[in-house]
């Protein structure tokens, strides 16, 4: 008899509880995402454990391990399987990557609080799985043969793997490598990729023939390609930043047909609705993300660990993806116990909008000029600093109004781009990051060097990308091949305790 899913589900979630080390289980809607299925799914695989006495529901809502469970049902862990978990762990991640040394065998003993000796036999069965070897007296990551480059048998590289390099068309294919945002995902993927000789044939799906040598043109002349290149083909990156949900979905299934990785770079995390189901071989398909959930979940854990409980929001209203995160921010806020406060202005100025044609223009005045001239020791003979502030609060009235009247905290910039924007904005009025007002952002691009950031993890994840192709270790994914990135906090220093005197109020404050 067939299995419903909520029953198969229910079956690995019981796995999972009886591996895991945590006696209290996540919430319904972060198990629905982290197995793929939708919440009442969960609810009724939960339900089935919860019927089999394995789960208690408290008060709260608060699902814990029953007492017992664990304990009769497997042994208990030995301190060589756990370093063992832990370090494999680390392993398919990308915090330990093939080819590298691995930290000293003292740093595990005093990490784990083992003996020397219960390491020395941990690497001895990662070494079983070809997930560590050993060269001379230090232990290497990966399989024997990785630590150094394979050179092909023939200098034109004729006889080398391939893997394409997808787009949906030139100009976003050009896109794709001229952004800088994209490129800390590629420079590592290209570069695991040269380490074990393996050759990047650029491709897109539409596109003119006269003007593209070199690169394989439409759907038809890429699936003759990889025909030809039979064995040597190891699969497919598909980078694209904005596809059609239609098209990558229809490219995506075509190249899956091959039996050979499928990897979609979703920059943009809009492209959750490609499923596995359906296609030929699902397990080839992986689709590595940005977690924009899970960054700004960080960002307000960082705010609310300092104190934060009032925090504004500008400019979440202007484009799609900063729509998008602002509606993550106030469901995050929700999450958060008790409730995190969302303050947000009302629109927000053209000039705030870093796409504009018209940047920084208004009122045919630079409002970076204007920025750059309130200085310590002002010009006696021109404007101010005061007069120079009060025409930044004339240009930015709702982020003005948000200040004074609303008294945030702290503000969260969508982007590195405008929070650098609101960083000198603030400075200029007289309001100091972080002493009066704490800042956050995303992205942690090379221009910012004031803000606090995320960072999204792309060099981690052209690392797993790169090593999907290799095949030389196993990539956690979950079931419908999503990767997210791993998110981390740059701290730059722009976030404090929160100020306790008003906005209006503060020291050397030119905003009124």
């Amino acid at each position: 008899m067939r299995h419903r899913v909520h029953e198969t589900i229910a079956g690995e979630l019981e796995k999972s509880i009886l591996t895991d080390s945590a006696f209290v289980l996540a919430p319904i809607n972060d198990l629905a995402r982290r197995y793929g299925v939708s919440y009442l799914t969960m609810w009724r695989a939960v339900q089935i454990l919860v019927k089999k006495r394995i789960i208690t529901t408290l008060p709260g809502r608060t699902m814990r391990i029953a007492p017992g469970v664990k304990a009769s049902a497997v042994p208990p862990l030995t301190a060589v399987d756990r370093v063992v978990g832990a370090v494999r762990k680390g392993i398919v991640d990308g915090t330990y990557q093939v080819g590298r040394h691995f930290p000293k065998i003292d740093h595990f003993a005093l990490k784990e609080g083992v003996s020397r000796l219960t390491i020395a036999k941990a690497f001895s069965c990662l070494a079983r799985e070809n997930l560590a070897h050993r060269c001379r007296n230090r232990w290497i990551i990966g399989p024997a043969g990785t630590a150094a480059p394979k050179a092909p048998a023939n200098r034109d590289g004729s006889d080398s793997p391939v893997v394409l390099a997808g787009s949906d068309s030139i100009e976003s294919f050009n896109a794709g490598y001229d952004l800088g945002f994209a490129l800390r995902f590629l420079v590592p993927f290209a570069d695991e990729n040269m380490m074990h000789g393996i050759t990047l044939q650029p491709a897109v799906f539409a596109g003119d023939r006269t003007e593209t040598p070199g690169i394989l043109i439409g759907l038809d002349e890429i699936k003759a390609a990889i025909r030809k290149l039979g064995s040597r083909y190891k699969g497919t990156l598909l980078l694209t930043a904005f596809p059609k949900q239609a098209d990558a979905g229809r490219w995506i299934e075509t190249l899956n047909s091959f039996r050979k990785p499928v990897v979609f770079f979703d920059q943009t995390d809009t492209g959750e609705a490609i499923s596995r189901k359906g296609m030929p071989f699902p397990k080839c398909y992986f689709r590595l993300h940005l977690d924009d959930r899970g960054a700004v979940r960080l960002a307000l854990k960082k705010l609310y660990a300092a104190g934060h409980t009032r925090i504004g929001v500008h400019g979440g209203e202007m484009l799609d993806w900063s729509k998008k995160r602002a509606e993550l921010i106030r469901q995050c806020a929700e999450e958060c116990t008790p409730p995190l406060t969302i303050l947000e202005a009302g629109p927000a100025e053209p000039f705030w909008n870093i796409y504009s044609k018209e940047r920084w223009t208004i009122r045919e005045k630079s409002i970076f000029e204007l920025i750059s001239k309130i200085k310590r020791t002002p010009d006696l003979s021109g404007p101010s600093p005061a007069e120079h502030a009060r025409q930044l609060v004339e240009a930015a009235p709702s982020l003005a109004e948000l200040i004074i009247k609303d008294r945030p905290t702290a503000l969260i910039g969508m982007n590195d781009e405008m929070a650098r924007d609101l960083y000198f904005w603030l400075q200029a009025t007289g309001i100091e990051v972080p002493r009066h007002l704490s800042m956050i952002s995303f992205d942690n691009t090379p221009t910012n060097f004031l803000v606090s950031s995320v960072d999204w993890g792309l060099s981690r994840l052209g690392y797993l990308a790169a090593h999907i192709f290799i095949g030389d270790i196993p990539i956690a994914a979950g079931r419908e091949g999503n990767i997210p990135g791993p998110c981390t906090m740059v701290n730059r220093g722009s976030i404090a305790a929160p100020y306790n005197g008003a906005a209006a109020q503060l020291p050397g404050s030119r905003i009124l």
